[in-house]
């Protein structure tokens, strides 16, 4: 089995998976659905190997162009940017509930016009 960190670095394998993801939203929107891409936050040795391995540049914000679609990434929004990770990559249970409302908070800005 390839180690996904070395197929999703490659490439080549990167645009494979956004076009099949660009198919993918292709069909939703067909269908009157769409799509927002979310980046949770993260933090500690997950934070540092997501930068390292998975540049955000290359990964999230090349599929949110790619796909024409909504992105909302944790490090753009001060309300979200500060939440604690115990495990380094999940909410405390407490801080779910008000983050899930901030990001319909969000996504109820951006369809205003306001973002």
């Amino acid at each position: 089995m390839t180690d996904p960190k070395q197929r999703l670095e490659d490439s080549d394998q990167t645009g494979l998976m956004i076009n099949q993801v660009t198919e993918d939203i292709s069909q939703i929107k067909s269908r009157g659905g769409r799509v927002i891409f979310v980046r949770h936050p993260s933090a500690g040795k997950f934070l540092e190997f997501e930068k390292e391995h998975y540049p955000r540049k290359k990964f999230f914000d090349r599929l949110c162009k790619e796909t024409d679609s909504f992105g909302i990434h944790f490090e753009d929004y001060p309300e979200l940017a500060d939440y604690d990770c115990p495990e380094w990559s999940h909410l405390k249970p407490q801080d779910a509930i008000e983050y899930s409302r901030k990001i319909v908070q969000i996504i109820a800005k951006h369809d205003a016009g306001d973002l």
